[in-house]
């Protein structure tokens, strides 16, 4: 059995070589920022390894989909960062740091990884507040580990909601849709939920054709301040320009135009045009009737026009109307016939 002496020699020993170590100082075991662990080479060899695309069409057309910060990020590559110390947000006023926060996944700790950070400017963006070409992140090299500062600029605030073109649905209940946009910076991509939820409504009560758009102006544009935060919500209700009606002969014109009770002036509207050419159907007169909707002019007014063709063979005009699908119950939104020929947005067909 060894006796006490040969025991306790292994200990001296390494306590012998942890001294004369210690004794080089904390320089000794310092990594420099400039000669990073290997992790950080073995992202850049991987970066420097990707497939590169020989097509030059597909080169340029990468280059195109790059975001203004992903030049930024190229930057932070070229000094073969590594370890992550701390990860700053700046530039925010009315978004809170802990919202944005919330979307970066990289952390203090991490290894740098130009995806992961490319990610997360990303997930930044898409929370509509921030500009684009003013989103970016840098880098700043520590004794140990590096420093990420994302900077981020909002969009201008937004003050007010006006509303043009306006008619079949009124103000507030336009503004019951933006109305959770106010007083913060502008979100295009809310305001395309709010215009999509608005056109829903419009659609329901048959109003296929309307579109809408929204504009901030800028100091620029208006001259002063006061207009400066104002949000210019236009509504185009396809308002009818004409209408024309194209019969065999003057009895089945004076039908159609009895029956008719959209007019010049009024926004079209699908349901109503339906309803109409059911109730000239039933006169018995038609073997079929079509309409078709054109743009008239840059101020979106349109031209309504209603045709009734010659009857093909195999058929009596006056059992036409009874097999026509207009006459058919439950049918006012999903007319064949009239479905046929409609020019809607919403189908991109429009003229």
């Amino acid at each position: 059995m060894p006796n006490s002496k040969e025991r306790i020699a292994p200990v001296l020993a390494k306590a012998a070589v942890f001294s004369a170590l210690s004794a080089l100082g904390p320089s000794f075991f310092a990594v420099p920022a400039s000669n990073c662990v290997a992790q950080g080479e073995t992202l850049a060899t991987a970066a420097a390894t990707r497939p590169v695309e020989n097509s030059e069409a597909a080169t340029e057309t990468k280059a195109a989909r790059r975001m203004p910060y992903e030049a930024d990020l190229d930057k932070i590559d070229d000094v073969n960062p590594c370890i992550i110390k701390t990860v700053t947000i700046t530039g925010n006023k009315l978004i809170p740091r802990s919202q944005i926060k919330a979307l970066v996944k990289v952390k203090s700790g991490d290894f740098y990884n130009r995806s992961e950070s490319e990610k997360d400017l990303r997930a930044i963006y898409s929370m509509g507040y921030f500009s684009g070409d003013d989103l970016h992140i840098d880098s700043e090299k520590t004794g140990f580990g590096m420093v990420l500062n994302i900077h981020v600029k909002e969009n201008p605030l937004v003050k007010s909601f006006v509303f043009t073109g306006n008619k079949v649905l009124s103000n507030d209940q336009l503004l019951a849709a933006f109305k959770d946009q106010l007083q913060k910076p502008e979100n295009k991509p809310q305001e395309k939920a709010a215009i999509k939820k608005i056109l829903a409504e419009y659609h329901k009560q048959g109003y296929l054709l309307t579109t809408i758009k929204t504009d901030m102006g800028t100091i620029d544009e208006y001259g002063d301040d006061k207009n400066v935060g104002k949000v210019t919500v236009t509504v185009d209700e396809a308002i009818i320009g004409n209408i024309d009606i194209k019969c065999q002969n003057e009895e089945q014109k004076s039908i159609v135009q009895n029956a008719l009770t959209i007019k010049v002036g009024d926004a079209y509207n699908e349901n109503k045009l339906a309803a109409d050419l059911r109730n000239a159907f039933k006169s018995g007169k038609f073997a079929n009737l079509t309409r078709d909707v054109t743009r008239l002019d840059k101020n979106h007014t349109y031209q309504l026009t209603i045709e009734s063709k010659p009857e093909e063979k195999g058929g009596a005009e006056a059992k036409a109307g009874a097999r026509n699908p207009l006459l058919k119950p439950g049918k006012t939104n999903a007319l064949p016939v009239l479905n046929k020929y409609i020019k809607s947005p919403m189908y991109k067909n429009i003229k």
